[in-house]
C-alpha cells in the first residue's frame, strides 16, 4: 500500500485553512492513469472554486510520469512523461504527490518544454486556444487587459498570429516581458487607471477589474467585450465560465480529448511558449503560492514543483 501527501480543496475553505495530510494512493480504473506528479500549475480558479457553488469535474493541471495504467491497451506506457488534468470529486479536489487522471485528459510533454512549463499549460493553454477558435480576431483592432497572466500571456501570443493591431494595458515594468511575446503597443496602467481615445473592435479583460460600462468607452461600433468579471449567479453556475461575451452566450470551455489533441498539435508547432514567473520548490509551499497569485502582477505562470 502506497501513501502520499495531499492538499484537499473542500468547499467553503479559505486558502489559509487548507491542510496537508496523508492518504492512500488510489488504483487507476480502466480509462485512467496513475501519475507521479513533478509539477502543478497554480490557477485563480482554484481559489474561486473554494468560495463558489460551481461544480467542476476536474482537479489540477500537472506534469508527471505514468506509474500505472488501468487499461493494458492504453495509448500511454509506464514511464511516459505527460501533461494533463487530474480527476476530482464533486465536493473535493485533491492536489497530491500521486494523482489519478483520465487518459483523455492527458498528452505527452513535448521535448522542448520543462516539467514546470508543461504544468502551466493544460487549463490555461486550452482556454486560450478555445478563445482563439471561437472568435475571429483576424486583422482586428484588439485591446487586452491582463495579458501577462497565466491564460493572458498564452492567448496574447496566439492573438498576435491573427492581427498586428494589438494594444495591451500594462504597467511599465511589464513592457519587456510583453515585447518578448510580440507586443509593441501599450497603454500605461497606473492604479488600475488608463486612458485612450482609440476604439477597439475587441476588448478582452482577463483581470475582471473593469465593468462593461467602463470598457464600452473604448469599444468600436458593433464591437465586442470579453471579460472574466463575474456578475451573477448564472455566470457562476456556468462550467468554468469566466469568459463572458457582451450580449452573447457564455463561453463553455471544453476539456475533451479533441481539445487536448489540438493543444498537442499547437505545442508541436511551437505556436505558444509558456513562461514561468516563479516555481515554488516545496509541496508544503502550496498556500504561499496561492497567496502570491492573489497579489497579481505576474508575468507568466506560477507552478509548484514536487522535488523534481
Amino acid at each position: 500500500m502506497l501513501w502520499n501527501k495531499v492538499w484537499t480543496f473542500s468547499k467553503g475553505l479559505e486558502v489559509s485553512q487548507l491542510q496537508l495530510s496523508e492518504k492512500e494512493v488510489l488504483t487507476p480504473k480502466v480509462d485512467e492513469l496513475l501519475i507521479k506528479v513533478f509539477s502543478y500549475g497554480v490557477n485563480s480558479f482554484d481559489i474561486f472554486w473554494l468560495k463558489s457553488n460551481v461544480y467542476f469535474p476536474y482537479g489540477f493541471e500537472f506534469c508527471g510520469e505514468v506509474i500505472e495504467v488501468g487499461n493494458p491497451h492504453s495509448k500511454f506506457q509506464i514511464g511516459d512523461i505527460l501533461i494533463g488534468i487530474s480527476n476530482a470529486q464533486k465536493q473535493d479536489r485533491n492536489c497530491a504527490e500521486w494523482c489519478i487522471a483520465n487518459e483523455n485528459h492527458c498528452i505527452h510533454l513535448p521535448n522542448h518544454l520543462t516539467f514546470q512549463q508543461g504544468a502551466a499549460l493544460p487549463f490555461s493553454g486550452i482556454a486560450a486556444l478555445q478563445l482563439i477558435e471561437q472568435v475571429d480576431f483576424t486583422h482586428k483592432k484588439v485591446l487586452i487587459i491582463g495579458a501577462t497572466g497565466g491564460i493572458g500571456h498564452l492567448f496574447t501570443q496566439l492573438c498576435a498570429t491573427k492581427t498586428q493591431q494589438i494594444t495591451v494595458v500594462c504597467k511599465p515594468a511589464h513592457r519587456d516581458f510583453l515585447s518578448k511575446i510580440g507586443i509593441h503597443h501599450f497603454l500605461e496602467n497606473q492604479h488600475n487607471q488608463w486612458s485612450t481615445n482609440d476604439e477597439f473592435e475587441y476588448i478582452i479583460d482577463f483581470s475582471g477589474k473593469y465593468s462593461t460600462k467602463e470598457l464600452n468607452q473604448n469599444l468600436a461600433k458593433n464591437g465586442m467585450i470579453i471579460t472574466t468579471q463575474q456578475k451573477s449567479k448564472a455566470v457562476l453556475d456556468q462550467f468554468f465560465a469566466f469568459f463572458k461575451k457582451q450580449n452573447v452566450q457564455h463561453f463553455q470551455l471544453d476539456y475533451s480529448a479533441a481539445h487536448f489533441k489540438k493543444l498537442a498539435e499547437m505545442l508541436h508547432h511551437r505556436q505558444i511558449q509558456p513562461y514561468i514567473f516563479h516555481s515554488f520548490n516545496q509541496f508544503d509551499q502550496l498556500p504561499t503560492a496561492y497567496n502570491e497569485l492573489s497579489k497579481g502582477g505576474l508575468q507568466g505562470k506560477l507552478v509548484i514543483s514536487l522535488g523534481c
